[in-house]
This record gives C-alpha cells, sequence and structure tokens, in this order.
C-alpha cells in the first residue's frame, strides 16, 4: 500500500505500479481471498477476547466465597438461563473437554521417562488425516468426513455448549418450530440431536435456503452424540436432498 513507484507526468500517475495490478488481477480471480483473510482474523479475535472474559470471570469467582457462588447459580437459574440439569450436563462437559484438553497439552510438553516397549502394533487410525482437531473419527460416507478445520477444536468453544448443547434452549428450538409448522412437540433425544444440528449451521452459516444444506463436522456429529445418545447405538447421519 505504500509502494510509489509508477511513471507520473504532471503530478498525474500515468502508469502504475505492475505489483499493484497484479495483486488486483489476483483478488479478481478469487474474490474470495479477502473474505477468508478476514474470517480468520475475526475467529482469531474471538478466540482472544474470548480467553480474556473467561480469565476475568474465573479471577472474580475465586475471590468470592461458597454462598456467594450458589446465590449466582440460583439467581441465574430464576432468571430463565438454565436449568439444574442444564447446569449438571454442562458441569459434565467441561470436566470432560478439560480432562482431554489437559491430557494434550501433556503430550506436547516434556516426555516423561519412556515406558517398557510393548511388542509393535500397526499405525492408529483412530484419527483421520483429514482431521486437524484431533476430535474427529472417520463417517460411514465420505460426505460426512468433514472437520471443523481448527486446532483447538469448536466443540471446546463456550458458545458451542452454550447453542448446540443446552438441553433447555434445544427444546425451546424445536417448540418454536413445531408452532410454525404446526407440528406436535416432541423432545426425544433423536429431535434433540437434529435441533443440535440445526442450532450449529445457523450459528456458523447463517439462515440456509430450502434447499441448501451444509454437513456438520465429524467433531460436532460426536459431541452432540455423546450428549444425547441413541438408545441402540444407530444414527441416521447425513441424507442429502
Amino acid at each position: 500500500e505504500k509502494c510509489s513507484c509508477g511513471k507520473r507526468k504532471r503530478g498525474v500517475i500515468v502508469d502504475r505500479c505492475k505489483n499493484r495490478i497484479q495483486l488486483a488481477a489476483l483478488q479478481d480471480q478469487d474474490p474470495q481471498l479477502n473474505k477468508q483473510a478476514s474470517n480468520a482474523d475475526e475467529w482469531d479475535d474471538y478466540e482472544s477476547e474470548l480467553k480474556g472474559a473467561n480469565k476475568k470471570i474465573q479471577e472474580y469467582l475465586c475471590e468470592l466465597s461458597r454462598e456467594d457462588l450458589i446465590s449466582i447459580i440460583i439467581e441465574t437459574n430464576n432468571e430463565g438461563r438454565g436449568s439444574l440439569d442444564s447446569i449438571k450436563d454442562s458441569l459434565a462437559f467441561v470436566k470432560e473437554t478439560t480432562s482431554e484438553t489437559e491430557t494434550t497439552d501433556d503430550a506436547q510438553g516434556s516426555p516423561p521417562p519412556p515406558p517398557p516397549q510393548p511388542p509393535p502394533q500397526p499405525p492408529s487410525s483412530s484419527k483421520p488425516d483429514w482431521c486437524k482437531c484431533s476430535k474427529c473419527r472417520d463417517m460411514p460416507t465420505l460426505v460426512e468426513n468433514k472437520c471443523c478445520g481448527r486446532k483447538n477444536c469448536i466443540t471446546l468453544h463456550a458458545k458451542f455448549g452454550k447453542f448446540c448443547l443446552d438441553k433447555d434452549i434445544l427444546i425451546l428450538n424445536i417448540k418454536a418450530r413445531a408452532d410454525i409448522r404446526a407440528e406436535q412437540v416432541n423432545v426425544e433425544k433423536n429431535k434433540l440431536r437434529k435441533a443440535s444440528y440445526r442450532q450449529f449451521i445457523l450459528w456458523k452459516h447463517g439462515r440456509l435456503g430450502r434447499y441448501e444444506r451444509r454437513v456438520a463436522p465429524s467433531c460436532v456429529v460426536l459431541a452432540v452424540r455423546r450428549k444425547f445418545p441413541s438408545r441402540d447405538g444407530v444414527y441416521m447421519g447425513y441424507k442429502p436432498r
């Protein structure tokens, strides 16, 4: 942007910098480049703000007494922001994801003393080659083999738990949808899973057209299934129109 080269005649640029022309041509060829870069910057800013906000909350809560903490939780529930089941589920989910994160961090730190060498085993294929977040697994169809694309899996973010795993939020979503479509309200686990996928797609992609569909990443699907498991272990999976 600070480049001042090019030919001038009486103060007017008559032959602009060739580097600028090439850059403009590249941007014209792929108009999504600027948008993708902007989205990446916005996500980095969001992650940084989220970490800062969480740190401030932790510091504040550490200074409170046990009675004050209980009062905050009860008042939050009375304002309609959750329920006892939601609190229990959220705590279990946070403990699970924190444990997984700590295990990953330990693995990336200084190595422990080497254990006795076991017999040679074939390489593990639990993490697919296309996965970047370490939370995905191979899915039944190729179209479902999709990752969130983040080093820190999107399922670890607070907003994912709030938008996509909070049972009260999902039930409200189901009731609103049933009211619009004049359907009976059904809050069985298969409906909760479907509502969770809808919430994720709406959160990440916005409102889609009638016949436009998106595939939820494998890590997201697995997190939703852990939260709302099927009794028989059978899941429908992605069904394109």
